[in-house]
């Protein structure tokens, strides 16, 4: 019987699918660590919930004893909030092994750190853009004679893309040195300019299970922020790098990466790759309806209501409960407030 634990710190929405996937797929028992408002129990697809401390340590502490005790042969920790925090606790190696979403525990540095995954790439021979860590003004010069511009500054942990910005030239990082903060080890590294491609995959005990790629169609802001639609499809090349990548690190968990291509034959080392061109349009209904409304972006809200690249097959209402949260959020988010507004007293 293959038993899998999913632990959830920060209320993510996103997670709420991974019961469903992971049942359809043939696991046997899906347990949920998490607290009581998680959308991780916004399903009908979990077996067994078992409800997270509320303090951090009593959360941590459960959770560890929860992973030596419950036999189960696969821990996702399902945000990077999570993985940071254990990251940080006293693991020994078996425990270690059974929690993160990496089984080696001598590259623990690049968990949850953009600089320490650099770090792992530049160790590992695996092309990576140039990069120095930023702590204070006085690292301008290394940056001048370290780095050729445009360069993109993005702070050691953070999620969905948030505090990251290109700066073109050294005038205008010097201007914009204010929204750098000291001493927080930001990855300072050299934008490679040229079509972005996702690269999702999921590895266990090291072993590439799967993959495939994606360009991005819609974020919900900044050209940085998190996806809410995307164009899938697969690119066969990147299956050794991706098998050499999972050994090195003994990845055992999901993967989210980019690779560029770059226009011409070379720059820097990066060579330009053959893509496999069939593709499927996918979109996340909530984020994607979100993003509509505040952004007031009719078109997309069209593609909703017409079935536009057959949009409905993403609705989620194979699942009752989480469709009557998804539901209840739009609601309480978007109308309730101009019904409030309408309607309520002046």
């Amino acid at each position: 019987m293959f038993k899998v634990l999913i632990a959830c710190y920060t209320n993510w929405d996103t997670s709420s699918e991974m019961p469903f996937v992971l049942k359809k797929s043939g696991v046997d028992i899906v347990d949920i660590y998490s607290g009581p408002k998680s959308w991780l129990i916004s399903n009908s697809y979990f077996d067994k919930w078992i409800e997270a401390g509320k303090d951090k340590k009593s959360y941590t502490d459960n959770l560890k004893t929860l992973v030596r005790n419950g036999d189960y042969q696969w821990v996702i920790m399902a945000d990077d909030e999570l993985i940071k925090i254990m990251n940080e606790e006293d693991l020994d190696e078996d425990l270690f092994k059974k929690l993160m979403p990496i089984n080696k525990i001598e590259h623990r540095y690049m968990l949850s750190s953009k600089v320490g995954f650099s770090k792992f790439c530049e160790s590992a021979g695996i092309l990576t853009p140039k990069y120095i860590t930023y702590n204070s003004p006085e690292d301008l010069e290394l940056i001048k004679s370290t780095l050729s511009f445009p360069i993109v500054n993005k702070r050691d942990f953070s999620s969905s893309g948030t505090d990251m910005f290109v700066s073109e030239t050294l005038e205008e990082l010097e201007k914009d040195l204010h929204m750098i903060p000291n001493n927080q080890n930001v990855l300072v590294q050299e934008y490679i300019d040229g079509t972005e491609i996702h690269v999702e995959g999921l590895f266990y005990d090291g072993v590439l299970v799967s993959y495939t790629n994606a360009h991005i169609v819609q974020t919900f802001s900044t050209k940085f922020s998190f996806t809410t639609r995307k164009s899938y499809f697969k690119d066969i090349n990147l299956s050794p790098l991706l098998i050499d990548l999972g050994k090195k690190l003994g990845l055992n968990s999901f993967f989210n990466g980019v690779k560029r291509i770059i226009s011409g034959d070379y720059k820097n080392g990066y060579v330009e790759t053959p893509i496999k061109k069939t593709e499927v349009e996918v979109a996340l209904f909530f984020k994607d309806m979100r993003r509509c409304f505040w952004k007031k972006d009719i078109k997309g809200l069209l593609h909703w209501v017409f079935n536009i690249h057959g949009y409905w097959r993403f609705l989620p209402f194979y699942d009752l409960k989480l469709s009557k949260r998804i539901i209840t959020s739009v609601w309480n988010e978007i109308f309730a407030p101009k019904f409030k507004k309408l309607f309520g007293k002046s």
